[in-house]
């Protein structure tokens, strides 16, 4: 029977189905206006740091030295890069496609974390390679080659813009697994936080190129009803909301395990982007998704067996001490 806490389960499912939920919210937004992405994704971050700040004021303590540290500003730039192609790209492709890719860090981190991280390759980390890159092939392609193309109204272009986003993602989740690694007292807290101040940093230098040979009419006119409940709904539900109902459940709940729980992500995605936008995925497109979650679930199942593996460790250890400890005792009240 799992050990995991019912309460940690469900949590982290609920931001689970939060974050899914917001590729739909993205793609929605787009259809129902002529937002620019840059502004779009800078105004997402922008008010979610507004929201969070005075959490941060009460809990935190350091915000200063925190938001200096340099690895937190490099990983507040993965994360600006993550979210700047995911919305780049959403601009092109659709929602179910996006949470695909963006979530393929999950295949990517196991397969570079080995280059510069004290960890090994496994088995599951090459099947889950294979079968994650081959997914990603056919949901791009969907073996038709003739469609292929790179102008500005390509899926294939929103593909790999989403793609690159996934990869983003690896380089944040490597960098911040290294920086928890050297500040052994850091939180999670304190991470978002300056990761959060420092993503609206960098997608504030974006912001010029949003307003390149347009006139202030037309921004006026980008902000319909319908993109600024996006905005919102993004800023406060899909990142602080998400976020904190996120690290609560993950307090309860193995990380290792926690990362089954992203299927829900796509899961959501998808039935939403069917029902809402009405997007019917392709055949090939749905036999890439199925292989791009089959290779999740692989390497998934590494984490799990390498905390077994240190449970049994840890077991043994102590079953070693408490004989060795048993004989010392048999020793002492034997008779001379």
């Amino acid at each position: 029977m799992s050990k995991t806490p019912v309460s940690g389960s469900l949590l982290v499912s609920i931001a689970a189905l939060l974050w899914g939920t917001s590729f739909v919210v993205i793609q929605w937004g787009f259809e129902n206006s002529e937002i620019n992405p840059l502004l779009f994704v800078f105004l997402r971050f922008a008010i979610a740091a507004i929201v969070f700040l005075p959490i941060a004021l009460y809990k935190l303590k350091g915000i200063s030295k925190l938001l200096l540290s340099r690895p937190i500003i490099l990983i507040g730039l993965f994360n600006a890069f993550a979210f700047l192609f995911q919305f780049l790209g959403q601009d092109h492709t659709t929602a179910g496609k996006a949470s695909l890719f963006v979530n393929f860090y999950a295949i990517t981190v196991p397969l570079i974390a080995p280059l510069i991280l004290p960890e090994k390759y496994s088995w599951r980390v090459i099947v889950s390679t294979i079968l994650g890159f081959g997914g990603a092939f056919l949901v791009t392609t969907n073996l038709d080659f003739a469609a292929l193309g790179f102008n500005g109204d390509s899926s294939l272009l929103g593909d790999l813009l989403t793609l690159c986003s996934g990869g983003a993602w690896t380089l944040y989740i490597l960098a911040s697994k290294k920086y928890f690694e050297k500040e052994k007292s850091a939180s999670g807290l304190d991470v978002f936080f300056g990761t959060l101040i420092w993503t609206a940093v960098f997608l504030t230098l974006g912001l010029p190129f949003a307003f390149i040979n347009t006139q202030w009419n037309d921004i006026v006119s980008q902000f319909t009803w319908q993109v600024i409940v996006s905005i919102f709904y993004l800023a406060i539900v899909c990142t602080v909301g998400a976020f904190a109902i996120y690290m609560v459940g993950l307090k309860k709940t193995d990380a290792g395990e926690s990362v089954i729980f992203m299927f829900i992500e796509v899961i959501v995605a998808f039935i939403l982007g069917w029902l809402i936008l009405e997007t019917v995925p392709e055949p090939w497109e749905i036999v890439g998704a199925i292989l791009i979650i089959i290779a999740i679930i692989v390497v998934s199942l590494k984490f799990k067996e390498v905390k077994d593996s240190k449970m049994d460790d840890k077991d043994h250890v102590t079953k070693q001490k408490e004989e060795g400890n048993h004989e010392e005792s048999t020793t002492e009240i034997q008779p001379e």
